[in-house]
């Protein structure tokens, strides 16, 4: 071999090595990466996690839950799992009630929530200016708060408004709030690990699925209206009829059409009106008791701009939404049957319908 020959040779393998130690160190350099962001994302789940666990006190819950808590005859509790249209039917509830009143500061302030009213200073037995008295709750059935001298697997006097979601949209609107609301930044947390953590029963509401089925047997009781996120976005108007419906309220055309138009997504997430409902009055509180740092801000409120529809979760990884599905045959399907969301919603709205019509007319 020439001289020149053994040179191009030796240079080739050079380059073959330096090429091969390249990708070596690439590889390893992901590698790293890899590690930093799951230990990133471990460490923001832990703080979550704590800054949560402060947020709700034992005396606070127990203040606010059965058999402590003692709605009256007539109190309506709007009961959902959280980011299943709490607020929005808080905002009709109280619309319905005060004809369209919004001289209040923040709509937790009118519709305290039942197991956080003492950390904001809130008195569940205080009249509130209005009738019938409301409160948010996202308890299980057995442990909601019920009128004076009802068991714990019974109903009551109180009537209870059941806002249902699909699970997967409801995961998706969970997932951009809860995070936001402990004050960590949007991508600290990702789908899979939330999925792991809170539809695993981390949540202080447990799981959506457990949640459902507490509440499933009692929804055609005189004083249980079960609702859907997703006909409210259907049809409002005739919804918003049917709770006027449950709760004997009917309001001359005029008041109803401004409790209507409050009650649309585009009113309440404009800029004028998003502080009703940013739980601004409770957060800080919350900010204070769960030692965030006086830079945490809480962005997301509780009516999220792009938020108030359905199909978001067809963005979710598939392995995210194999779960949830797996999680809805092994709990909801299991017990009651339905194949998905979709078939429990017919079922329920075909009740509602024979339920709440006289002579074809509702």
């Amino acid at each position: 071999m020439s001289l020149s020959n053994s040179m191009a040779a030796a240079g080739g393998l050079a380059a073959a090595a330096a090429a091969v130690a390249a990708a070596l160190w690439v590889a390893k350099l992901q590698k790293s990466l890899a590690a930093v962001k799951e230990r990133k994302e471990q460490l923001a789940w832990e703080l979550m996690s704590m800054r949560n666990s402060f947020m709700h006190s034992e005396s606070a819950s127990k203040n606010g839950t059965f058999p402590e808590f003692q709605p009256q005859p007539g109190d309506v509790v709007i009961s959902t799992y959280p980011k299943c249209g709490t607020t929005w039917m808080m905002q009709i509830v109280h619309g319905l009630r005060s004809k369209g009143d919004m001289n209040f500061d923040e709509i937790t302030e009118v519709s305290p929530w039942d197991i956080c009213a003492e950390l904001a200073g809130w008195d569940l037995n205080a009249p509130q200016g209005f009738t019938p008295r409301m409160f948010k709750s996202h308890e299980p059935f057995e442990k909601v708060g019920k009128s004076k001298g009802t068991a714990r697997e019974d109903v009551g006097e109180a009537k209870y408004i059941y806002v249902m979601r699909d699970p997967a949209d409801a995961f998706v609107s969970f997932w951009h709030f809860m995070p936001s609301y402990m004050g960590l930044l949007p991508g600290d947390i990702s789908a899979t690990t939330f999925c792991d953590a809170i539809f695993a029963g981390t949540s202080c509401a447990g799981t959506i699925w457990s949640h459902m089925l507490g509440w499933y047997p009692v929804r055609q009781h005189p004083n249980v209206l079960f609702i859907h996120f997703e006909t409210l976005l259907e049809n409002l108007e005739e919804q918003v009829a049917l709770v006027s419906k449950f709760l004997g309220i009917q309001l001359p055309p005029p008041d109803f059409q401004k409790v209507l138009k409050q009650a649309t997504h585009k009113w309440m997430s404009h800029p004028d009106n998003h502080r009703f409902f940013d739980d601004h009055i409770l957060w800080a509180a919350v900010k204070e008791r769960s030692h965030m740092p006086e830079s945490a801000q809480f962005k997301v409120g509780k009516v999220r701009k792009g938020g108030g529809k359905t199909g978001e979760s067809k963005a979710l990884p598939a392995h995210v939404t194999n779960r949830l599905h797996e999680m809805w045959k092994a709990t909801v399907q299991k017990q009651l049957g339905f194949q998905d969301y979709t078939e429990l919603r017919k079922h329920v709205e075909r009740e509602n319908k024979a339920r709440f019509t006289t002579n074809g007319t509702k």
